[in-house]
């Protein structure tokens, strides 16, 4: 096989798992612009007097909550990187421990394939507080991008084009997706109920 044409997939395969990755960092930035100050523009230096007026200790139960909010927005804009980049690295470790696996049986396929599964039901959990429509788009961003990144990083050790690795990730990727959506979808419910039933709603991102 060509060598052009045997490092053209793992390239296509990296810039697919980058461009996904990408378009979450710009729509999680252009969110952050679009909420300014994610909180209020002041905390106030009302300290820790206990005579505080009731609106203004909710304001600061608000600030608190707004700060948590900023961090959480901060390491949201990591996550989709950190996929591309994690899911490259456990292809290239997997590939590489292939060799040393004797028997029928290739353990270093199924302990990247649970780390992988892992890594995506993390991603359920992380993207749980987003708004609906965006929680969705962004796991199925970067879940595409974890399985894409393992693709190209196996298909780098591997030096040649691997159809049934491309065959089956692509598989596994899209059923992981579908039920990590169902999954999602179920916690954002469970979550709406909560705080529903709770005296003070936490407010959706």
């Amino acid at each position: 096989m060509n060598s052009d044409t045997s490092y053209l997939l793992p390239v296509c395969l990296g810039l697919f798992a980058m461009a996904a990755a990408g378009v979450v960092v710009l729509l999680q930035l252009r969110r952050q612009r679009e909420d300014p100050g994610m909180g209020p523009a002041a905390i106030g230096n009302s300290g820790d007097n206990p005579y505080q007026s009731p609106a203004v200790l909710d304001s600061m139960s608000s600030a608190d909550y707004y700060r948590d909010q900023s961090r959480y927005s901060g390491w949201m804009i990591v996550l989709p990187v950190t996929c591309a980049i994690g899911g490259t690295g456990v292809g290239l470790v997997s590939r590489i421990c292939r060799p040393l696996i004797v028997g029928p049986v290739h353990y270093e396929a199924l302990v990247s394939t649970a780390v992988l599964f892992l890594s995506a039901l993390l991603l359920v959990f992380a993207n749980r507080k987003m708004t609906p429509k965006l929680a969705h788009l962004y796991f199925q961003l970067e879940n595409f991008s974890l399985w894409a990144g393992y693709a190209c990083g196996w298909t780098i050790v591997q030096k040649s084009i691997w159809d049934d690795l491309v065959v089956v990730v692509l598989s596994i990727s899209v059923c992981v997706g579908f039920v990590g959506s169902l999954l999602l979808l179920a916690l954002q419910r469970f979550r709406r109920r909560w705080n529903t039933g709770s005296d003070v709603a936490e407010p959706m991102t």
